[in-house]
């Protein structure tokens, strides 16, 4: 009774690890989000003035310089955002597969041990579906 207690506790705190660790990872990629939809409308609406009638030249290309500079920093946010798309899909392979492992393990009978549950060919080929599908989505999203 107090081994099959332990291994709830291990469970219960391997799966509010795993909350935590999955919500933050939302919460990043929601930031990340929000931040190339800031960047992507800044980079939009940048307007190019004109050099005034009492602006020198140097302090035209100054001006210029600066908003070349900014711009570029908008441009890698953006670019880096849209490039993370593909390690998102395989995140989200990833966490089917700790979801997957985790409700065999929650659903086992405690008659049977789990090797009886999860089958090694079985895990084995749904591994490579996902594998091929991370593969081929990756592939798509370049």
């Amino acid at each position: 009774m107090v081994k099959e207690l332990k291994k709830l506790q291990l469970l219960q705190n391997l799966t509010r690890d795993l909350n935590e660790n999955f919500g933050l990872l939302i919460l990043l990629d929601c930031m990340r989000d929000m931040m190339a939809v800031v960047a992507m409308i800044s980079l939009c609406l940048r307007v190019d003035d004109k050099q005034g009638f009492d602006e020198s030249d140097a302090a035209y290309a100054a001006r210029v310089q600066a908003k070349v500079n900014q711009s570029y920093w908008d441009f890698t946010v953006t670019t880096s955002a849209l490039a993370n798309a593909a390690c998102v899909l395989g995140l989200f392979m990833m966490g089917i597969m700790v979801t997957y492992a985790i409700l065999v393990y929650q659903a086992r009978d405690e008659k049977k041990g789990a090797e009886d549950n999860v089958k090694t060919s079985d895990l084995q080929r749904q591994t490579l579906i996902l594998l091929s599908l991370m593969y081929n989505g990756s592939k798509c999203t370049l």
